[in-house]
């Protein structure tokens, strides 16, 4: 598990002896990130037509916007740092049992 193969390596182990997760969680971050602000401008965005619409909810959903944006992006990082704590602790599992066979 100590040993750097590359992404296609990785990704074609029959024995899922490397984890492909470790090297693409930045990617897939950064998506969740961008899914997340555009739902939160969707979210503005339909507020701003319901308000204009003369609807109430349209200013609580521009007002809950920023509150939603934050809120998705605290879950995001935290569920992608739930992932890497949970394949951290695979790898280091892994070494501990390497190390205790010598």
């Amino acid at each position: 598990m100590s040993d750097q193969v590359g992404f296609f390596s990785a990704l074609l182990d029959l024995s899922f002896s490397n984890f492909v997760t470790t090297k693409i969680i930045k990617v897939v971050y950064v998506l969740l990130l961008i899914g997340v602000v555009l739902g939160a401008l969707g979210m503005a965005a339909t507020g701003l037509v319901a308000l204009l619409e003369e609807e109430l909810a349209g200013a609580v959903m521009i007002l809950a916007s920023p509150f939603a944006l934050g809120i998705g992006i605290l879950l995001v990082r935290v569920y992608m740092e739930l992932v890497i704590v949970l394949f951290r602790v695979a790898e280091y599992a892994g070494e501990i049992a390497q190390n205790t066979r010598r």
